[in-house]
C-alpha cells in the first residue's frame, strides 16, 4: 500500500508549482528544501547548499556520503516515528545535518519534506580538514562555504517548523483525498467485478446503457455470451452510442424506448427484433429495464433458428408455389376419390380460360374431348402412375379442342390422396411434326421432278436413235436439272451446317455493288417475264463478307421474288449506307404477304398459303438459310410486305463483319 501510495502521491501532486513554492521558502530563509519518497527518489527539489553541491556530491570520495543519507531518509519511511515527533534530524557522513518531516496520512508515513543542510554547532573546523584533503580541495575554500551556511540549532528549525509544516499538512491532505478516492474505486471496482461475474455468468446476452447529459445513450458494458450471440466482439462497441454500435436500428423506435426507459424507469419486451447489419444478423428476444437513473440494461436472446426454421418453412412453401405458379405446362392438383380439381397453376387458367373456382366446379373428366372418352381407365392408369405419359385431345371452355400430353403422380395431403397431373399443350409439336411431313414431301416432290426429268431424258438417248443437236438439247436438259437438284441438296445441307455452326466463312471486303450486278445478270439471262433493275450508289464502301454466301442469300430472295411475281413483274436489286450498316433491299411486284405470316417466314419448312401460290413448287427452306447466312454475319434480315403490294426484303450487315459487331 505504501508503495501505490507514494506513486499516487508523485501523480497527484503539482511538482512545478511545488517546486516554485520551496524555493521561495528558500530566498526567505536560505534553506534549500527536498521532497523524497521511500525509495529516494525526489519529487521536488530547490538545489542544494553550495557546499554539498560543489563538493560533496561532485567528489567521488565524498559523493557516496550523501546517497547514504538519502536512503537513511528513504528507510525512515518504513520505520515507525515515536509519537508527538515533529521531525527526523540527521547528520551526514559528510558533517552537515539534515532535518525531515514526515508527510503522514491514515497513520502511514509515504514521504518526507527534508530542509537543510545546516552546519553544526560548535564547528568541528579540524573533521572538516579531513574531508577536504579527501576530497583534495583546498581546506580554506572549503571551510568558508561550510561557514556560510545556516547553522543548526533546535531553536532555528522550531522557528522554521509553522512554515514548512503547512506544506506538509497539504501534501498530507491531498494523499488522504486520493486514498479515499483510491478505496471508494477499489469498492466500486470490487463491486463492479461481482456485478460483472453475475453478469458474465448469464446465458442471456446483456448490454448495459447509460443516457448522458446530452441524451446521448451510451453502450457501458456487455457480457461474455453478448459477444456468442452476436458473434462479434461487443468490447469494441463499449462508448459508443446506440446508434454507433447497431446503425441498423436507426430507423427503428427501439433507440427512443430505451431512451424513456433510462429517463422513466418503464419496462420493456419485444418478442423478437430483426437485425441485419454489418457482421450482426439475426432475429432476437428483448427484455429492457432500468438499473438506476438514467441507466438500463437489455437482456436478450437469439431466436434466429427458431426463426431461420419458420422462415425456411415459409420460403420452402414460397418456392413451391411459385414452381407451381410459374411453370409453363398446366398443373392441376385433383382430389383422387373425387376427381374434382382443387388447386391450378396460371398455366391452367390461360390453357384452358377457366378460373381457380370454375375448375373447382368441374370433374377432371370434362376436360377430355368427347372423342377422348372412351379412354378413360386408361388414362386413370396414367393418372394412377401405372402408365407413362399420354397423348390424348383436351378441350377448352370455349369448346376448342388440343392435343395434350399427360403425365401425373400421386401423393397424400391432410390425409388425402392427391393426383398432381402436368398437362402440356403440343400443339406447337404437332404443327412441327406436320411441318416434317410437308417438307418431306415437298422436298420428295422437289427431288423427283428433276430426278424424273433426268431419267427420261437418259432412257430417250439410250433407246432412241437421236441426232446430234437434239442429243446435245437433251443433255443440257439433263445438265439444268442436275444442278436444280444440286441446289436443292446444297440448300438442306448449308442450312444444316449453318444451324450447328459450322459455317465454314472466308470473310474478307467485298463490294456489294459487284455482287448485285453478278446475281442481276444472272436471272437477267434466264428470264424473259420480269425486269431486273440494279440501284446501288457506286461508292459504297466495301463490306466485310464471305462473298459466296451473300450471293447465295441474293439468289435465293431473288429466285422468289421472280417465282411470286407475275409476268411482267420487276424485281429491283438496292442497297444503301446507313450509318455502320450496309443495307440492301430485293423489292418484288408480287402477291405480297399477309403480317400474321412474317414472324414465321424465316421458320424452316414453313410456306405461306395463297391461293394463288398453291401451284407454285417450294421446299421452305431458302428464306430459313438466307437468315442464317445474315446471322453469320451478325446482321438482321427483315420484311416489308401486305398482300397485293408486293414484298420487300432488307439484309441489314454491319460494315466491320461480324467480330467487330459481337
Amino acid at each position: 500500500m505504501i508503495n501505490s501510495m507514494s506513486f499516487l502521491l508523485k501523480d497527484t501532486l503539482d511538482l512545478p508549482s511545488l517546486r516554485s513554492l520551496l524555493a521561495s521558502l528558500q530566498a526567505a530563509t536560505g534553506l534549500p528544501a527536498s521532497l523524497i519518497d521511500h525509495e529516494g527518489e525526489v519529487l521536488a527539489s530547490t538545489g542544494r547548499q553550495e557546499a554539498c553541491s560543489l563538493f560533496h556530491r561532485n567528489k567521488d570520495t565524498l559523493s557516496h556520503n550523501c546517497v547514504a543519507s538519502d536512503r537513511y531518509f528513504a528507510r525512515a519511511l518504513e520505520q515507525e516515528q515515536p509519537p508527538g515527533q515533529k521531525y527526523i534530524e540527521h547528520r551526514c557522513q559528510n558533517g552537515l545535518v539534515e532535518v525531515g518531516l514526515p508527510v503522514v496520512f491514515d497513520d502511514m508515513h509515504c514521504a518526507t519534506l527534508l530542509i537543510g543542510q545546516f552546519r553544526p554547532d560548535p564547528l568541528d573546523e579540524d573533521f572538516f580538514r579531513q574531508q577536504s584533503a579527501m576530497a583534495g580541495v583546498d581546506a580554506q575554500t572549503y571551510l568558508e562555504t561550510i561557514r556560510q551556511m545556516p547553522t543548526f540549532s533546535t531553536e532555528s528549525v522550531e522557528r522554521l517548523l509553522p512554515i514548512y509544516t503547512g506544506i506538509v499538512e497539504m501534501l498530507a491532505n491531498i494523499g488522504k483525498n486520493r486514498l479515499s478516492e483510491l478505496r471508494s474505486h477499489n469498492e466500486l471496482e470490487k463491486s463492479e467485478k461481482k456485478f460483472r461475474s453475475i453478469v458474465n455468468s448469464s446465458p442471456m446476452g446483456i448490454l448495459l446503457y447509460h443516457l448522458n447529459p446530452e441524451e446521448k445513450l451510451i453502450l457501458s458494458g456487455t457480457n461474455e455470451a453478448a459477444d456468442g450471440i452476436l458473434g462479434v466482439d461487443t468490447q469494441k462497441l463499449i462508448g459508443l452510442t446506440i446508434e454507433e454500435a447497431f446503425p441498423g436500428l436507426i430507423n427503428t423506435g427501439v433507440p427512443a424506448t430505451f431512451r424513456q426507459i433510462c429517463r422513466e424507469g418503464t419496462n420493456w419486451q419485444s418478442e423478437h427484433i430483426d437485425y441485419d447489419e454489418g457482421e450482426i444478423s439475426g432475429a432476437y428476444d428483448v427484455y429492457a429495464f432500468q438499473t438506476s437513473p438514467r441507466t438500463m440494461a437489455v437482456f436478450f436472446s437469439d431466436i434466429s433458428e427458431r426463426k431461420k426454421s419458420e422462415q425456411a418453412l415459409r420460403e420452402s412453401e414460397e418456392k413451391y408455389r411459385l414452381l407451381f405458379s410459374a411453370e409453363k405446362d398446366a398443373i392441376l392438383i385433383i382430389d383422387q376419390e373425387t376427381m374434382r380439381v382443387t388447386e391450378a397453376n396460371q398455366a391452367a387458367f390461360k390453357m384452358y380460360g377457366y378460373s381457380i373456382e370454375e375448375f373447382r366446379e368441374i370433374d377432371a373428366s370434362r376436360l377430355l374431348a368427347e372423342e377422348e372418352l372412351e379412354e378413360d381407365d386408361h388414362i386413370r392408369d396414367v393418372i394412377a402412375g401405372h402408365a407413362g405419359p399420354l397423348e390424348l385431345y383436351h378441350r377448352r371452355k370455349d369448346g376448342t379442342v388440343f392435343p395434350v400430353e399427360i403425365t401425373a403422380g400421386t401423393f397424400e395431403w391432410h390425409q388425402q390422396f392427391m393426383l398432381a397431373v402436368i398437362i402440356r399443350d403440343v400443339s406447337e409439336r404437332h404443327r412441327i411434326a406436320k411441318l416434317k411431313d410437308d417438307m418431306l414431301s415437298s422436298i420428295s416432290h422437289e427431288m423427283r421432278t428433276p430426278l424424273t426429268a433426268i431419267i427420261g431424258f437418259t432412257e430417250l438417248l439410250l433407246q432412241e436413235d437421236v441426232d446430234q443437236e437434239n442429243r446435245d438439247k437433251f443433255l443440257g436438259m439433263c445438265y439444268q436439272e442436275c444442278e436444280r437438284l444440286r441446289e436443292l441438296i446444297d440448300d438442306l445441307l448449308d442450312l444444316q451446317r449453318l444451324r450447328a455452326g459450322f459455317t465454314g466463312h472466308h470473310f474478307e471486303p467485298v463490294r456489294i455493288d459487284s455482287i448485285l450486278q453478278e446475281v442481276g445478270a444472272i436471272f437477267a439471262d434466264t428470264t424473259t417475264t420480269h425486269e431486273i433493275l440494279i440501284d446501288c450508289p457506286a461508292d459504297l464502301p466495301d463490306v466485310i463478307a464471305d462473298p459466296s454466301k451473300i450471293h447465295r442469300a441474293l439468289k435465293n430472295l431473288v429466285a422468289n421474288a421472280i417465282k411470286y411475281s407475275p409476268a411482267g413483274g420487276t424485281i429491283t436489286l438496292s442497297c444503301r449506307q446507313q450509318d455502320n450498316t450496309v443495307s440492301i433491299a430485293i423489292s418484288d411486284t408480287g402477291l405480297g404477304i399477309p403480317k400474321e405470316a412474317h414472324d414465321q417466314l424465316f421458320d424452316r419448312f414453313f410456306r405461306v398459303y395463297h391461293p394463288e401460290a398453291k401451284n407454285i413448287s417450294g421446299t421452305g427452306l431458302g428464306l430459313a438459310l438466307v437468315r442464317e447466312i445474315v446471322k453469320m454475319h451478325g446482321g438482321q434480315v427483315r420484311v416489308e410486305s401486305a398482300p397485293g403490294k408486293g414484298s420487300t426484303f432488307y439484309l441489314d450487315l454491319p460494315l466491320s463483319g461480324p467480330l467487330v459487331n459481337e
